[in-house]
């Protein structure tokens, strides 16, 4: 009977011994998981941090070798510099950075957000990138960036002006305006040539989410303009042909005005283009 009893007694014993070991196991698990949560949203933090990092260090490369670089190496490392803002602007954090932040002291390049558009429930804004100096095989690039929803932004490419030594193309203007219910990427562009200088516009109707290129309608005949819509892209090549000292640009009442001024900075001519109805 003594002996059963001892019997019973260790399996009891073992029984429980067994219960807290599982208790212990499962409860380092649990904090093994919290671990593994909690690196996760560091990760997160961190994938942010490494990709504004990558983009500040692409312009570094460009900073600090800029008198030495060809214009084919000029062109890669902007083409660089783009995929990683592109990859920034993607991450949800970045609806809230400044210019400043994801400049990083880097004084080669500049980076201008604009004001928010709504569109519908969405909010937009441009996001320019560029050279602060004009440099053979540089990049300007436009983006039109996503910034009221709740999931990670919606980045999209508008236009990528590049320069070379035969010409410079600067952006001058841009706007998302709306055309009874649709909205139109309108932009305006300068293009000097080593002959002569133009203005270039280009325009993109905003549509699920996607820009598709459209056609600006010409409002008329306009004497002493050349005026060139041949590009499949529907992009308007513009130039006064009596001579212009500079151009101003404008978007009134859903109409693109491109305007002739003389040395003074009065206007000479006015050339207006229709943006589409829907």
């Amino acid at each position: 009977m003594k002996k059963r009893l001892i019997t019973i007694l260790t399996v009891i014993c073992l029984l429980v011994l067994s219960g807290c070991s599982n208790n212990s196991r499962g409860s380092g698990n649990s904090n093994s998981q919290d671990g593994k949560n909690n690196g996760n949203s560091q990760d997160s933090a961190k994938t942010y941090t490494e990709k504004v990092k990558s983009l500040q260090n692409e312009m570094k490369r460009y900073s600090q070798n800029s008198n030495t670089l060809s214009p084919k190496e000029v062109n890669d490392i902007s083409t660089s510099c783009i995929k990683a803002l592109k990859e920034v602007l993607s991450a949800k954090e970045s609806i809230k950075a400044t210019e400043k932040d994801l400049l990083g002291g880097e004084a080669s390049f500049y980076i201008k957000f604009g004001k928010e558009i709504s569109v519908g429930d969405t909010k937009y804004r441009f996001a320019e990138f560029g050279h602060t100096k004009d440099a053979d095989g540089a990049i300007t690039n436009l983006f039109l960036q996503e910034v009221g929803g709740k999931k990670e932004p919606l980045v999209m490419e508008v236009v990528k002006l590049t320069s070379n030594a035969s010409f410079i193309e600067k952006l001058l203007n841009y706007d998302l305006v709306k055309s009874e219910s649709s909205y139109y990427a309108v932009v305006f562009s300068k293009f000097n040539g080593a002959e002569s200088s133009l203005v270039k516009l280009y325009g993109f109707h905003l549509e699920s989410r996607k820009l598709l290129p459209f056609k600006f309608g010409c409002m008329g005949y306009y004497k002493g303009w050349e005026l060139d819509n041949s590009s499949t892209n529907g992009v308007y090549n513009i130039r006064y042909v009596s001579g212009a000292s500079d151009y101003n640009f404008a978007v009134d009442n859903k109409l693109a005005k491109v305007e002739a001024l003389d040395n003074n900075g009065r206007v000479i001519s006015v050339v207006k283009f229709s943006i589409p109805k829907n």
